[in-house]
């Protein structure tokens, strides 16, 4: 979805925001490219137990119960996973891969890029001191 966010905006003239060319954003430009054009920031993020429910089990016709025989684990795990009650873990990208084919990587992006929208929804409420550097002073120099 960002790639072709990123491809869209440049061919629609915000080649600022993206580059010269389409370019992968990452998760962060891509929710501040969002909120600079006033594109529905505010929008719940889609959980990826969602993308699991519509892409693994309903496009192959397979009940919660299948599908967590498929994918080895507990009908209730598989549950908390499609209610958005837990989030991908590491090995169900693996298992998921395993049996749908889709990468343990691309699982994975999408509950960063989740987590990371979510956390964007309510950035202006987190409060952090910035860090300066003493004048003259450069990192990594002692």
């Amino acid at each position: 979805m960002a790639r072709s966010l990123a491809r869209s905006l440049w061919a629609e003239g915000y080649g600022d925001l993206v580059g010269n060319t389409p370019r992968r954003l990452s998760s962060v430009d891509y929710h501040y490219t969002i909120m600079a054009l006033g594109l529905n920031a505010n929008r719940q993020a889609m959980h990826p137990g969602t993308t699991v429910r519509q892409d693994c089990l309903e496009r192959n016709g397979l009940s919660v119960t299948d599908a967590a025989r498929i994918l080895g684990v507990d009908r209730q795990t598989l549950s908390n996973l499609l209610n958005a009650r837990s989030g991908i873990s590491p090995e169900m990208a693996v298992r998921l891969e395993k049996a749908f084919g889709t990468s343990a990587r691309e699982w994975l992006i999408r509950q960063l890029d989740y987590e990371l929208a979510e956390v964007m929804r309510r950035a202006d409420e987190i409060e952090v001191e910035p860090f300066h550097t003493p004048a003259g002073e450069r990192r990594g120099e002692a």
